[in-house]
């Protein structure tokens, strides 16, 4: 179940990554971005003077055609599927330049400026990001050169400072919708990764919760069945714990779907106990007795003593299993180790199993700034370690063991 769980929740996420990502606004003129058209408003206005005092020189004339021709298509194809970086919007500028760079001279020098300007603003609009500033200033620089010589250096200073405002301004304008856009874009892969990790925590905190509880209820039917025309009495108490597990079991799920992380290290061991005393399992508890507050109440190691005693009672066909809790300086570990078939095959060691549960475990323990360490050899049981920093920092000797065997419990 968890295996499809997981398989159905990367397969949904993926799509909806790529539907969120369709769907949020990019560079592409009509959506964030106003695209060509707050720069093509500019061309008619541009060349509406230079054409008025053009008369009738062809060459002027051919000039501003190819001057208008190429703006338009250098903007057209800066907002295309290649956007600004492509080459072909800094061919179109250059072809712009030339042009430009023609034309003025069949015009007078002061109607002239209108083009130095277009073609700045041209460049701020289309050119590519790296360079683009660089040849809005070398255009200022050229049309102070051209008008300094007629209009002396008020007319260059003037011209250099409109054609920097236009080119900068226009430059400043369109980096500003591409970064309101990458900022869209962001937040919708954002909320992806957010759903998507929150189905896989889903899916983990399932197997984990369902998966010890569904075979605590397996081993309890499996005493009734063997029990049961010889001691009522027991069938009667197994049954109660069924009916317990199964109320705890669906608390538990409520909590998961809340965003609880489960119980404690103190609760998972008595459910441990229980468990394995429950499948005749000789329980061995190695640990400080009362447990500090910090450790007793440490969730993640909770999850390794409840993921690693279900393994033991679905794969491992052990006959003792030993849990030992150790306390140090700023830290706590617990390791389980059984006397199973280890790593050994057999028809109850569902590889698929093992290695959902243990991922999702080690993600649990790295989340929380731990390790886990899976030591297995056939024939020879198997040994899950792992451990977590704490919040307190107290140093504490392991008191006299508590062990619990098939059928009852002694502490000594």
């Amino acid at each position: 179940m968890s295996d499809v769980s997981e398989h159905t929740s990367e397969h949904t996420s993926e799509h909806t990554s790529d539907r969120a990502t369709d769907c949020a606004p990019g560079l592409w003129w009509g959506r964030v971005s106003p695209g060509p058209w707050a720069a093509l408003v500019w061309v008619p206005l541009m060349l509406a003077a230079p054409a008025a005092a053009m008369g009738r020189q062809v060459l002027g004339w051919f000039g501003l055609v190819v001057v208008a021709a190429s703006a338009v298509a250098a903007l057209f194809t800066a907002f295309g599927p290649h956007g600004r970086r492509g080459r072909l919007p800094d061919a179109l500028l250059a072809i712009q330049a030339v042009a430009t760079a023609v034309t003025v001279t069949t015009l007078p020098v002061d109607e002239s400026l209108w083009l130095w300007v277009l073609l700045g603003l041209s460049i701020g609009a289309a050119a590519h990001p790296w360079w683009g500033p660089w040849a809005i200033i070398a255009t200022a620089l050229v049309a102070a050169s051209w008008l300094g010589v007629a209009l002396g250096w008020g007319g260059a200073v003037g011209g250099a400072f409109t054609v920097l405002a236009s080119g900068f301004g226009t430059y400043a304008f369109y980096r500003l919708t591409e970064v309101v856009a990458e900022l869209h874009r962001t937040r919708a892969q954002l909320a992806a990764v957010a759903v998507r990790e929150e189905r896989q925590r889903m899916s983990r905190d399932l197997h984990d919760l369902l998966g010890h509880s569904l075979s605590l209820i397996v081993v309890k039917a499996e005493a009734v069945r063997r029990i049961g025309p010889s001691d009522p009495d027991a069938v009667v108490a197994h049954a109660r714990d069924i009916e317990t597990i199964g109320r705890r079991a669906l608390t538990q799920v409520r909590q998961a779907v809340a965003g609880y992380r489960g119980n404690g290290l103190a609760d998972e061991l008595a459910n441990a106990e229980e468990a394995l005393r429950a499948a005749g399992v000789t329980a061995l508890v190695d640990g400080p007795d009362p447990l500090p507050p910090a450790v007793a109440a440490d969730a993640t190691l909770g999850w390794v003593v409840r993921e690693s005693v279900t393994n033991v009672l679905r794969h491992a066909r052990a006959s003792s299993c030993r849990i030992v809790i150790t306390v140090q300086t700023g830290r706590a570990s617990v390791s389980i180790t059984d006397d199973g078939v280890g790593a050994g095959p057999g028809p109850d060691t569902s590889g698929a199993s093992l290695s959902t549960g243990l991922r999702g475990l080690s993600e649990r323990v790295r989340a929380a700034g731990g390790t886990v360490t899976v030591d297995a050899e056939p024939g020879r049981g198997r040994r899950v370690s792992a451990w977590v920093p704490l919040d307190v920092t107290t140093v504490l000797s392991r008191d006299p063991t508590r062990e619990s065997v098939a059928g009852g419990r002694t502490t000594r």
